[in-house]
């Protein structure tokens, strides 16, 4: 995961504001990251962060994706999250699961977690769990057509 995020003027959230197990910070995560890598970055606009997951969201990585929003939150204290899911290879109820819990603490700090992008199989799925606009991306959302990968 990488953090590239001024922390200037801020207080880190104490795990237990969030009502957030403390073994999630505890995780051998290995595993999980060599099927979902996590980018976090500071948002466009001023008190944002983009948190950017490529790769795999289920039962064995999710919990690498809501450690790195919980991590946001307590660090940074953003005023919104930005998801990039467009990289997601594959998605299933663990990753709708994570997305509940993570927009839940974001909103106990009142702060603004949206998908702003998502591939094909991610939208699917919300769409199919009837969480495509809660997710933030509107109904007639189109994602972009992915590169076409090299022959070989």
């Amino acid at each position: 995961m990488v953090l590239a995020f001024s922390s200037e003027g801020t207080r880190p959230v104490p795990t237990s504001e969030l009502n957030i197990d403390p073994d999630l910070f505890a995780l051998s995560l290995p595993t999980a990251f060599s099927r979902l890598s996590i980018i976090t970055t500071p948002g466009a606009q001023p008190g944002s962060l983009t948190i950017r997951a490529c790769g795999e969201v289920e039962t064995l990585t999710a919990a690498a994706l809501r450690h790195a929003v919980v991590d946001g939150l307590r660090r940074h204290q953003p005023a919104r999250i930005d998801l990039d899911l467009s990289a997601v290879t594959f998605f299933d109820a663990r990753g709708v699961s994570t997305l509940l819990m993570s927009r839940q603490d974001a909103e106990r700090l009142r702060c603004r977690l949206a998908v702003v992008d998502a591939s094909r199989i991610v939208r699917r799925v919300l769409d199919i769990v009837g969480l495509l606009e809660w997710s933030g991306l509107p109904s007639s959302y189109v994602p972009a057509p992915r590169a076409a990968s090299p022959a070989g």
